[in-house]
């Protein structure tokens, strides 16, 4: 698939020893692709994500995915909006550690509450394909396809990322993903014809082969 890569100072090197085994999905809050690629660049943002979807399908990657972006940040202080423990994600908030050190970020272009074009839909499901395949690369490992390892912003933030992805359909996205990788049904095999007997020769027959021959 075609991704267009860039550089980003935004990164944890080497996620901090973790094995990324999530994915999260994100809206930029915004429906221009340039404002979201601009603010990765820029040095003084401290903010990134692994890639970026446009509307129109186009797929940007800024962080490598050995490394943990600036995108979805947990904290262990329960005086922060971002505290694991506020998490809706189960398996984010059994988990104290930055979640940004386990998990890829995706950010798609539009606005906060938005839902993705059918171009995106599209495009988020052949790049997650491509992530596992990459991890399975890395890691010997892949994200499982399931709404525990594949989640929204407002699921990891729900404080102040409330409608942070809130209408993008993980399950819509998931189906697709199966669908496109499900083995096309073997086709039953035809049954065999039956070989017609040799007509076996009498005893007249076998003399006039004789004397033919």
């Amino acid at each position: 698939m075609k991704i267009k890569k860039y550089s980003t100072p935004h990164s944890f090197k080497d996620r901090k020893g973790y094995v990324p085994d999530m994915i999260v999905l994100h809206n930029t809050g915004n429906t221009r692709i340039s404002s979201a690629h601009y603010w990765f660049l820029d040095p003084d943002s401290f903010v990134s994500a692994h890639f970026l979807v446009g509307l129109d399908g186009e797929i940007r990657q800024y962080v490598d995915l050995k490394d943990g972006a600036f995108c979805n940040g947990t904290s262990q202080s329960k005086t922060q909006k971002s505290y694991y423990g506020n998490a809706l994600s189960p398996l984010v908030a059994s988990r104290p550690h930055n979640c940004n050190y386990y998990t890829v970020a995706i950010e798609c272009v539009g606005n906060c509450g938005d839902g993705l074009t059918k171009e995106q839909l599209v495009a988020v499901a052949e790049l997650i394909k491509h992530i596992n395949k990459e991890l399975k690369r890395l890691y010997s490992a892949a994200v499982p396809l399931d709404s525990e390892h594949i989640v929204r912003h407002c699921d990891i933030n729900p404080k102040n990322k409330s409608t942070c992805g809130k209408n993008i359909s993980v399950a819509e996205i998931i189906a697709r993903i199966k669908k496109d990788t499900e083995l096309p049904a073997a086709r039953p095999e035809k049954p065999l014809k039956p070989l017609k007997p040799k007509p076996v020769c009498n005893q007249t027959d076998r003399k006039a082969i004789i004397k033919e021959n």
